[in-house]
């Protein structure tokens, strides 16, 4: 019990990190598609936004958590991507590859269309340069 309440404890302080930065909040919330960029073969850059301008605060490195309209892809879990836009922006991008088989890269690649609307968790995780350089 004593080990799960620390996990527990710096899981909060995550959590309350990225949502006290710029453009940070908790949980999924709603963004649109803005641009859908080819970027090679079979590869996509996708820029959500929220409707403000303030931008995005994180570390470089990090991934964004998204959900894509259940009811029409079927598809339940979240799935997680690197952020490939820069801190600041007033978008968040991802860039992702189309996967054979892949129930939310077909989703996103074939079906997801600008103005459409996804949900996000505000970037997170620990795989950043200055943990993995140290």
């Amino acid at each position: 019990m004593a080990l799960a309440e620390i996990c527990s404890g710096e899981e909060e302080k995550l959590y309350q990190k990225a949502e006290a930065r710029k453009g940070g909040w908790r949980g999924f919330k709603e963004f649109s598609l803005a641009r859908k960029t080819p970027v090679g073969e079979d590869t996509v850059r996708f820029e959500f936004e929220d409707g403000t301008d303030t931008g995005f605060d994180f570390t470089p490195g990090q991934y964004l958590s998204i959900r894509i309209d259940e009811e029409k892809s079927g598809v339940t879990a979240p799935r997680h991507y690197t952020v490939t836009s820069k801190p600041g922006e007033t978008h968040l991008a991802i860039t992702t590859r189309l996967v054979q088989g892949g129930a939310v890269s077909t989703y996103m690649h074939k079906e997801l269309e600008v103005g459409d609307k996804v949900r996000l968790a505000a970037p997170f995780g620990v795989f950043t340069p200055d943990h993995v350089c140290q």
